[in-house]
């Protein structure tokens, strides 16, 4: 996904960062109830802003409801999900009257699809990543001030920079390293650039650190020493972690969460996936997806708490969860609420012909070995093809097993051929991310009851 891209001037917001930074801190260690209160004072200041968009003042009509009557998570479901295709289709009557009161930037999701979806990060929405940020890599030992690396591709192209490697922010102690340029001839300075920035954090989407730890160990290149790695933005599946971990020697701290700032979950070091809760209102919606042992698999329906300019209530964001039982605990001290694991998108899943929808196709890698790459790709009902990027050990047997495992998954009306090629034959967006799994083919979406929401 895109991200909010931060510059000095979100740094000219010291008090509002320190008083949420303390909100977050507290709420770690002060009786549930106190900081729940917290966030239904945010969740009517959000629905308040709400109502100062015409999209949503539309909307409460429609449902015959009054901003003011919309106090509590229980009280949203007064309200019917928000489909990604509304807010694509919105524009401007999402934006509420007095965006520009909150220093409203324009900004869009990756697409990922074919769809971008526009939307609006003003100062409040900048406060939040700049906090949240700094709660999950602190559990790192990350701490303000401390240099970091960042993969990613539209700061290098909104700039003009084009095939450039590295761009270091004295100003924010960042490298920024150019995930679309990452090649076999030039992995090298990257590598460079964060040895000579004493680089000891670093950030990306999984598919670019996964190609930089790929191409750094198949070149046998030395690496820098980091004390860990953050990946955000699509599902970092166990192959790919062990591989970047093996490449750097350090621990990977995943991480979900969107643009939009409607969810957020991230994991800790003891490995528990944790629901930022003050950071938005998550709720957990049924669907048909099931994972391959036949568990239940939720839509997160995200409601933002920070964002003035453009609040999203009930936002059905595209994206799968599995929960734990009530009252799970992780062996860390974190209160936060926990879940089972992010499956990823409903655009993950592939479609088949007899109505079912498989998203467990990221675990096929896993049981397997031998391939560094893989991508399904579903331009029909009845074919699913499987690019393949194989290392030494994917043999002829390997093959067999690889397709035979899929089959299991997808059933036997779907037909399945398999392509060998290099990493770069695996169709990649603008931001460097692999989908796993690209389809044209319809997918299921979340059902509008039944949810129930984080705590």
């Amino acid at each position: 996904m895109p991200e909010i891209e931060f510059s000095l001037r979100d740094f000219c917001h010291p008090v509002a960062i320190a008083r949420l930074g303390r909100a977050f801190t507290r709420h770690l260690h002060e009786p549930h109830e106190a900081w729940q209160a917290w966030r239904d004072a945010r969740l009517c200041e959000t629905v308040a802003a709400a109502g100062r968009c015409p999209f949503w003042r539309e909307r409460f009509a429609a449902a015959g409801v009054a901003p003011s009557n919309l106090r509590t998570a229980a009280d949203l479901r007064r309200l019917p999900l928000l489909r990604k295709e509304e807010v694509r289709a919105g524009g401007a009557a999402l934006h509420a009257d007095d965006a520009e009161r909150h220093r409203a930037r324009p900004s869009f999701t990756s697409g990922t699809t074919g769809h971008p979806v526009p939307f609006l990060v003003d100062r409040h929405a900048r406060v939040l990543e700049f906090v949240y940020y700094r709660r999950h890599w602190g559990l790192a030992g990350f701490r303000l001030g401390q240099r970091f690396a960042q993969l990613n591709a539209q700061h290098f192209l909104r700039r003009g920079m084009g095939e450039r490697v590295a761009h270091w922010q004295p100003h924010l102690r960042r490298l920024m390293l150019n995930s679309a340029a990452l090649r076999r001839d030039n992995v090298h300075d990257y590598l460079a650039a964060m040895r000579a920035h004493r680089i000891r954090f670093l950030k990306g989407l999984a598919s670019p650190l996964f190609w930089l730890a790929e191409l750094a160990t198949e070149r046998q290149l030395p690496v820098p020493p980091l004390a860990a790695l953050f990946s955000t933005g699509e599902n970092l599946v166990p192959a790919r972690r062990a591989r970047i971990e093996h490449a750097f020697a350090a621990r990977v701290l995943d991480s979900y969460g969107l643009l939009e700032q409607a969810a957020s979950i991230f994991e800790c070091p003891a490995g528990g996936q944790h629901v930022n809760s003050d950071y938005a209102l998550h709720e957990f919606v049924p669907t048909e997806f099931r994972t391959p042992d036949g568990s239940p698999l939720h839509a997160i329906v995200g409601t933002t708490l920070h964002n003035r300019s453009m609040p999203l209530l009930r936002y059905d964001v595209g994206d799968l969860v599995e929960l734990l039982p009530a009252g799970a605990r992780c062996r860390c001290a974190i209160p936060l609420p926990l879940v089972k694991a992010v499956h990823g998108r409903t655009e993950d899943a592939v479609v088949t012909p007899d109505g079912r929808c498989v998203t467990a196709l990221f675990v096929v890698p896993d049981e397997v070995p031998g391939v560094a790459g893989v991508q399904f790709l579903q331009d029909d009902p009845l074919h699913l093809r499987i690019r393949v990027v194989p290392t030494a050990e994917f043999d002829a047997a390997r093959e067999r097993e690889f397709i035979a495992f899929a089959q299991q998954l997808v059933g036997p009306a779907l037909r399945i051929t398999l392509e060998r090629v290099a990493a770069d034959g695996l169709k990649r967006g603008p931001t460097g991310k692999v989908p796993l799994v690209l389809s044209v083919v319809p997918r299921a979406r979340a059902v509008a009851g039944g949810s129930e929401f984080a705590p």
